[in-house]
């Protein structure tokens, strides 16, 4: 899949019919590596799914499941993703089986924790970057 069209026309026709292009629009995206990627801004977003979970008795099996929906294979938002994988890591220390409630304080803590995601869809990492040839 490439965005560039000076790339695809370059290629040969055989190859051509193998990718894919993608439209230059201001709505048009696709999903790359599982993030989602705006071709015309050329970034990557994150894209957070969450639910409501305040009906939902928190346990140890209940929030592994929640913090593992959360998939970022290239470590673009791990400061985010830790906090999650730390209260796993409190939980543990517990000693708290996978189907006993949590505690009041971690149930606090992982609730907070849950209601920020959905602020990572503002979040935008530029596809290609790197360090210009000229800096020091």
């Amino acid at each position: 899949m490439s965005n560039s069209t000076q790339f695809l026309d370059a290629l040969e026709p055989s190859l051509k019919e193998t990718l894919r292009s993608v439209e230059f629009s201001s709505e048009g995206s696709a999903r790359i590596l599982g993030l989602q990627w705006l071709p015309a801004l050329d970034v990557f977003v994150i894209n957070v799914k969450t639910k409501n979970i305040e009906s939902i008795v928190l346990t140890k099996q209940v929030i592994a499941s929640l913090t593992a929906q959360m998939y970022d294979p290239m470590g673009l938002v791990t400061p985010v993703t830790v906090r999650g994988k730390i209260l796993l890591q409190e939980l543990w220390k517990e000693g708290r089986g996978w189907d006993d409630p949590v505690s009041d304080e971690i149930s606090k803590k992982f609730r907070e924790y849950y209601a920020e995601l959905p602020q990572l869809a503002d979040f935008r990492v530029p596809r290609a970057y790197g360090f210009d040839k000229n800096s020091t």
